[in-house]
């Protein structure tokens, strides 16, 4: 099985201040599988913010505990005090792909 995971290797675009997008940068995120979308599919009610359309698709949660992890916190309580859907999502251009493969 094949495990992908992106590192945010430039501010990526998007509504939150230029501050709080800056603090993304290297931080690695495993990206959304079809199966975990499917059981827990997006709130249609907040959707992508359109500069990242198409995108990498990451866990919320998940991305919030990274940058928490990195002691990025005022990020980290930005995007938790949102009420966004569960997941977040990264124009791919911002972005390096990670492949780690498991057995």
């Amino acid at each position: 099985m094949i495990h992908v995971y992106v590192q945010i290797i430039d501010v990526p675009p998007g509504f939150a201040p230029p501050e709080i997008r800056e603090q993304w940068k290297k931080i690695v995120l495993p990206v959304i599988t079809e199966s975990e979308m499917a059981t827990n599919p997006p709130n249609t009610r907040y959707g992508v913010d359109a500069a990242n359309v198409g995108g990498f698709t990451v866990s919320r949660p998940r991305a919030v505990a990274a940058l928490t992890k990195r002691g990025r916190s005022e990020a980290a309580g930005f995007w938790t005090g949102f009420p966004f859907g569960p997941y977040l999502q990264f124009r791919k251009d911002v972005c390096r792909v990670i492949r780690v493969v498991s057995r």
